[in-house]
């Protein structure tokens, strides 16, 4: 249960929205759902998995040949997400550090704003390649 303060924060998931059947991605349960997921036996999962994956059976059929490759790292993924980005963005946001201190409003507002973003319904994974 969130903190009383954040409840008023929290946005309804799309997830709630879906109807009954829908496929949802993996990625968007949490991890004691992922864990409940992964618990289930392959020969027992696969019939209703293969039939929300069209790509699953095409994965089994490169698997029993021993053909899977890795999947490439995205060409944009090293300026988004790499170590040069990673320290440009900590260096932009150290250097915006004011000298003088900051009343204790700002502090609260900062913290509520990258609360409220992360409880957002939009904010699903961890990594995400925007424009910015």
């Amino acid at each position: 249960m969130l903190p009383s303060v954040c409840r008023g924060l929290a946005e309804r998931p799309p997830l709630f929205d879906l109807s009954n059947g829908d496929a949802v991605p993996f990625s968007r349960l949490t991890l004691s759902a992922q864990l409940e997921v992964l618990a289930i036996p392959a020969e027992e999962s696969w019939a209703s998995c293969a039939a929300s994956n069209p790509f699953l059976q095409k994965w089994r059929t490169l698997s029993r040949a021993g053909n899977l490759k890795a999947t490439p790292w995205p060409p944009r993924a090293e300026a988004v997400i790499g170590g040069d980005a990673y320290a440009a963005r900590f260096w932009r946001t150290a250097s915006a550090i004011p000298s003088h201190p900051l009343s204790n409003h700002a502090a609260e507002s900062a913290q509520r704003d990258s609360i409220a973003q992360r409880l957002g319904a939009t904010f699903l994974y961890p990594i995400l390649f925007g424009d910015e």
